[in-house]
């Protein structure tokens, strides 16, 4: 099947990786969303964009990061297959689930530290907020600096002994490739909302 992928955000830092990787519809902040003609469509764009790029009637993947609620993307994931993940990493979601687990055992002094490079205007990240919502108590550390793609690391603590989980983003193509394989995944699927759980299962 010859999925048509539209794509919103192509001139970003991200977009730009996506569209390196497979063909798709770049779609501009002009274009009328009423008029979009493809399968599905991805979002890279900007969190100020989501009603508007909502109002396509689209299955839709959301990598937009900094929305002050998801009480939007809940409410169209109503009538609309939708796929929301503040990292399109794989490993990601496993990290996540390592942390879970350790947590069991150490689950009192739980720090989190994430880098990113000095342009990134959310902090702290999508993924260090996803990775810190089932971790009651963490604490959080932003670092912006230099060129850094992305590195989270969480540290589980007692006064006897400490277990570190860490994640670095060496190329952007594990998020661009992510991205795609969650626009594949939502073909086909019913309105709800997805996450990169679902697809790591």
């Amino acid at each position: 099947m010859n999925v048509k992928i539209g794509l919103i955000g192509a001139n970003g830092k991200l977009g730009k990786t996506i569209t390196k990787l497979e063909k798709v519809i770049e779609i501009s902040r002009s274009t009328d969303r009423a008029k979009i003609e493809c399968d599905v469509l991805i979002d890279v764009s900007s969190p100020e964009a989501l009603l508007e790029n909502l109002s396509a009637n689209k299955p839709i993947v959301i990598g937009t990061t900094g929305h002050k609620n998801l009480e939007a993307i809940q409410k169209g994931a109503e009538t609309l297959p939708i796929f929301y993940a503040p990292n399109f990493s794989l490993s990601i979601a496993l990290l996540k689930k390592l942390s879970l687990e350790i947590a069991k055992y150490f689950p009192e002094n739980i720090d989190l530290i994430e880098t990113h490079h000095t342009e990134k205007k959310d902090a702290p990240s999508g993924t260090a907020l996803l990775l810190a919502q089932n971790l009651p108590g963490t604490k959080i550390q932003s670092i912006r600096s230099g060129n850094v793609i992305g590195e989270h690391t969480l540290i589980f603590s007692s006064p006897e002994e400490k277990i570190t989980l860490s994640h670095e983003a060496l190329t952007r193509d594990l998020f661009a490739k992510g991205a795609l394989a969650a626009a594949h995944f939502l073909i086909g699927k019913p309105p709800g909302l997805y996450t990169m759980d679902n697809l790591f299962e």
